[in-house]
């Protein structure tokens, strides 16, 4: 029986050291991917000295534990838009970087990547983020309403539209803002300032140069696009090309 025991405990320490994680995995863990662009989100194993001979069984691609990406046994099933960002990938090749096609906003999350070989396990964590660049806001002015109004649509993720005059004067809180959540899940908005009486908006607004400043709803409010373009009464105004 005490030699039965010693055996046992030889193969569960030889078969723990067989499966001792032997791969290091690097990944970047912050990504950004543009809507409708590509996206890359990177993946390479790296064996140990001890672990270089062991064969590679199988990659799993997941997003937040769904899975949309698997290789096992010489056969790759992928969701639709995603595949090894290597054309030609096979299983001598480490690089098992992840690829989507025509990045939507609902790509946005955390991915995971886990592979296992002969000698080890490995997993990592990765998180994408979507950015579409909104349009060049447009200004148009109402005389009959004495309403200032500023558009941008397309965009993600949510935006902030900010008033300033030719002075540096922010008006901002004295305008309503809009937001719009359209079914691919970008975002339009829209921004109305509107003085109560009326003349002095018509009088001091018109003649000023409007900065539309586009702006993320972040707690550094990091400029994204500005425009300076006058306003004329009841005319649309598209903001010009920014200077170089």
């Amino acid at each position: 029986m005490a030699s039965n025991g010693v055996l046992l405990l030889f193969t569960f320490i030889h078969i723990s050291i067989g499966h001792a994680d032997f791969i290091n995995v690097e990944v970047r863990a912050e990504n950004v991917g543009k809507y409708g662009q590509q996206s890359l989100l990177e993946c390479v194993y790296i064996p140990s000295q001890e672990a270089e001979d062991g064969k590679l069984l199988w990659v799993h691609w997941k997003k937040e534990f769904v899975d949309i990406l698997f290789f096992h046994q010489g056969n790759t099933k992928a969701e639709s838009r995603y595949s090894f960002a290597e054309p030609s990938w096979n299983t001598a090749n480490r690089n098992v970087s992840l690829l989507i096609t025509n990045t939507s906003v609902k790509d946005e999350g955390e991915y995971t990547c886990e592979m296992e070989t002969e000698r080890g396990h490995g997993i990592k964590k990765s998180r994408l983020r979507v950015t579409a660049k909104y349009n060049k806001p447009a200004i148009k002015f109402d005389p009959q309403t004495s309403t200032l109004m500023c558009e941008s649509d397309s965009g993600y993720p949510k935006g902030q539209l900010r008033w300033f005059d030719e002075f540096g004067t922010e008006w901002t809180k004295s305008s309503e803002m809009e937001v719009d959540k359209t079914e691919s899940g970008l975002f339009n908005l829209s921004r109305r300032n509107q003085e109560k009486g009326g003349d002095r908006t018509t009088k001091v607004v018109a003649p000023l140069v409007v900065i539309g400043s586009l702006v993320w709803s972040r707690g550094d409010h990091q400029p994204v696009d500005t425009c300076d373009s006058p306003v004329e009464q009841g005319e649309d105004q598209s903001c010009p090309d920014s200077p170089a």
